[in-house]
C-alpha cells in the first residue's frame, strides 16, 4: 500500500509531535532537601497599623524551585501565610510588630513544609518588629513606629524537611 506524499509528511509530523511530547511530560522523582532556600515575594502592602489577627497574607515564589536541574515548582506558585500577631505602635517609642504562620507550598498533590529559619527553631513563624526607641524624658510622649511591608518586599524562608517529589523537566 502506497501513502501519498501528504499523508507520509502528516504521519512525520505526527510520530515526531508525539515523540517531543512524551518526552516533555516524563517526569522523574527526586528529594528536595531540608534547609533547601526558597525565596517569596508579597504581593500586597502589610501593616501592623491594621492588621488583624487571622488575616491572610499572599506571598508567590519569586523564581522556580529546581531539584537536580528538574524544575519542581514553578515562579508565581502562591503561598499562603496567616497573621498569628498583630501589635500596633504605642505611645512610649514602643512599635508595632507582626508575626507570620507559614503555610506548606502547594504545588499540585505535592506539599512541602516551610520554616522561617535554617535552625526550625521558629516553629514556622516569621516575626518582623520595629526597634524600641525610648528617648528620656520626651520619648516617652512618642509614639513607637508601625512595621511596614511593601509589596514585592522579598522573604528567604527554607524547606523544612526532605520531602519526596515529582519534578518535571
Amino acid at each position: 500500500m502506497k501513502l501519498s506524499a501528504w499523508k507520509q509528511i502528516t504521519l512525520l509530523t505526527l510520530a515526531s509531535f508525539s515523540v517531543s511530547i512524551g518526552s516533555m511530560a516524563q517526569n522523574t522523582s527526586a528529594t528536595l532537601r531540608a534547609g533547601t532556600p526558597v525565596t517569596l515575594v508579597f504581593l500586597n502592602d502589610l501593616s501592623s497599623a491594621n492588621a488583624s489577627t487571622g488575616t491572610t497574607v499572599t506571598l508567590v515564589l519569586s523564581q522556580n524551585l529546581t531539584v537536580n536541574g528538574a524544575i519542581a515548582v514553578k515562579s508565581g506558585t502562591k503561598v499562603f501565610a496567616k497573621v498569628t500577631t498583630a501589635v500596633k505602635a504605642r505611645a512610649a517609642g514602643r512599635s508595632g510588630a507582626i508575626t507570620l504562620h507559614l503555610e506548606p507550598l502547594r504545588a499540585g498533590n505535592q506539599t512541602i513544609p516551610l520554616r522561617a529559619s535554617l535552625n526550625g527553631n521558629d516553629n514556622d513563624d516569621v516575626r518582623y518588629e520595629r526597634p524600641y526607641h525610648l528617648k528620656f524624658p520626651m520619648g516617652v510622649f512618642r509614639t513607637g513606629d508601625d512595621v511596614e511591608i511593601h509589596s514585592s518586599t522579598s522573604l528567604t524562608v527554607f524547606v523544612a524537611e526532605d520531602v519526596h517529589i515529582s519534578a518535571f523537566d
